[in-house]
């Protein structure tokens, strides 16, 4: 069942990677490495879960989703990153991106969109230095090199008639954020700004804990082997005459239109996530739990990215 599947959203312990610390040294390695490069499938995130990577507090997931491993550093980022994967028009997402020290084109240029016609946007230190924010920097005993700050996830989108970014930033809570922490948030922000994207921040404040584990419990198969479209509205079909009964006996009377149970997972949870089954994600995910639908604004409001909430309200 699903909780046998949540392995494939992988959890390394708390300090799993060792205590190394970032040098220099180790950012010029980032760079060889071609962190922060690419796009989709050949983007390599700027920190990454490994023995090889300074350590981070928290607990770090892996999730397989458009052709790579998403590594992702904490639950919030986890979390975030499942309510992104149900967007209808989410083209790409690319974790642990790091922000420019200096001006640079618009980031759109990686998806070869020509819209940014104006100059070069500012980098970090010049921002920082516009905003009063002492702008980190790391030594060696031969160089010195400006710390690349980092967006958790950076979203594209299709709308109707372009392409667009979203930045994103996670944190496990907002009150306990120290005042260089703020700083750092600040900087972030208007960073994006000057670029004209969206930017928000999601704590565990923006979201239901029974809908963060719902969609954690089944994401396997929301983002597992695409169903066939024909699965999907026979799996919504099926769930529109079976309301009120198990999730159990609404999946077996789909696999037994579709095949297999595992056709039938596949179909029912991709309709779900993708809004063609309005699922009320506060009902938990176990079987024997009666399915109950919500109107499709319920359903959008439990995704704090599809409603755009943000726990940074200045």
């Amino acid at each position: 069942m699903a909780a046998d599947h949540i392995g494939l959203a992988w959890q390394e312990g708390q300090r799993m990677r060792n205590e190394k610390s970032y040098t220099a040294a180790v950012l010029r390695r980032y760079e060889r490495e071609g962190r922060g490069k690419g796009t989709r499938s050949d983007y390599i995130p700027w920190h990454r879960i490994g023995r090889g990577d300074p350590s981070s507090s928290g607990r770090s997931h892996m999730q397989i989703w458009g052709g790579r491993n998403h590594e992702l550093l904490s639950d919030v980022e986890l979390a975030a990153f499942h309510f992104i994967t149900m967007l209808p028009n989410v083209l790409d997402a690319r974790e642990q991106f790091p922000l420019s020290p200096a001006s640079s084109p618009h980031e759109l240029i990686d998806y070869d969109v020509q819209a940014w016609l104006g100059d070069w946007a500012p980098g970090t230190m010049e921002i920082a230095s516009s905003m009063g924010i002492k702008h980190h920097r790391l030594k060696d005993d031969t160089s010195s090199e400006p710390w690349r700050y980092s967006t958790d996830q950076l979203v594209l989108l299709q709308n109707e008639f372009s392409k667009r970014l979203l930045a994103i930033a996670c944190k496990p809570s907002f009150s306990d954020l120290s005042r260089r922490d703020l700083q750092k948030l600040a900087l972030e922000r208007e960073y994006w700004k000057r670029r004209n994207v969206p930017w928000i921040l999601i704590t565990p404040g923006e979201y239901d804990h029974r809908v963060s584990v719902c969609l954690a419990r089944t994401a396997a198969w929301a983002l597992g082997d695409v169903a066939p479209r024909s699965h999907i509205a026979e799996a919504k079909r099926v769930a529109e005459g079976t309301q009120r009964e198990s999730l159990e006996f609404t999946l077996r009377s789909l696999a037994a239109r579709v095949g297999t149970m595992e056709a039938a997972q596949l179909a029912f949870w991709q309709a779900v996530w993708s809004g063609n089954i309005p699922l009320d994600l506060r009902r938990g995910w176990r079987p024997h739990l009666p399915i109950t639908f919500c109107s499709l604004e319920v359903f959008k409001s439990f995704n704090p990215v599809w409603s755009r909430r943000c726990a940074w309200k200045s």
